[in-house]
């Protein structure tokens, strides 16, 4: 019975290697990613309307996995009510104030307000600014909802909708491994194959010597 060559074994090897990896590869989620929220609340006080939008992005980090938690560093609000706008930007996880003051949620509230401690009774807003400062909680501890590609929508107790995406990703990175993979044995067959030939050139030419 005539067995297989070690060159055809080899060959055989590496095609189904190939394919393997290549399967591997595409499934691969490794990568560099990074999170990014942007979300909207409605808020309303005794008949005076507030539109806070509040957004984060983490740094661009390599992750051996497609992440399903971001903790974010820091989280810009932008507050419009009757045509004028503010804006603020917090340190997480706190949140605390660029020069390190603690940001209860009395001090959204006056955020909100515009430093109107009237408000500050009304009990649906103190619900509301509650439920927001424990999102900014979130966002910094990396309990906030997880990325997703369809929107978020909620409607108590804040009227809110907000996007949190996971950016970035792995697939790309495996495609590339696997283009070096074939590259790199290409190579390795390139310079067996000149070998070959050479040993070939050298046994011609002591047949025709001799």
């Amino acid at each position: 019975m005539k067995t297989a060559s070690p060159g055809k074994i080899m060959n055989i090897a590496f095609v189904i290697l190939t394919l393997l990896l290549l399967s591997w590869c595409w499934q691969w989620t490794a990568g560099v990613y990074y999170g990014n929220v942007n979300g909207l609340v409605f808020l309303t006080v005794q008949d005076q309307n507030y539109s806070l939008q509040f957004q984060a992005r983490t740094r661009p980090k390599w992750q051996w996995s497609t992440p399903v938690h971001f903790r974010y560093s820091n989280v810009i609000l932008t507050l419009k009510s009757d045509n004028q706008e503010r804006t603020l930007k917090l340190q997480l996880p706190g949140p605390t104030l660029p020069d390190g003051t603690v940001f209860s949620s009395k001090s959204l509230g006056r955020f909100v307000t515009n430093d109107s401690l009237e408000n500050l009774t009304n009990s649906r807003f103190t619900q509301q600014v509650n439920a927001l400062h424990r999102i900014l909680v979130s966002l910094g501890n990396g309990t906030f909802s997880k990325p997703r590609h369809h929107p978020y929508f909620t409607e108590t107790p804040l009227n809110m909708s907000y996007s949190h995406f996971c950016l970035g990703g792995g697939r790309v990175h495996g495609l590339i491994f696997w283009v070096l993979w074939l590259t790199c044995w290409s190579v390795v067959y390139a310079v067996r194959f000149q070998k070959r030939k050479s040993c070939n050139n050298v046994v011609e030419d002591n047949i025709t010597n001799a």
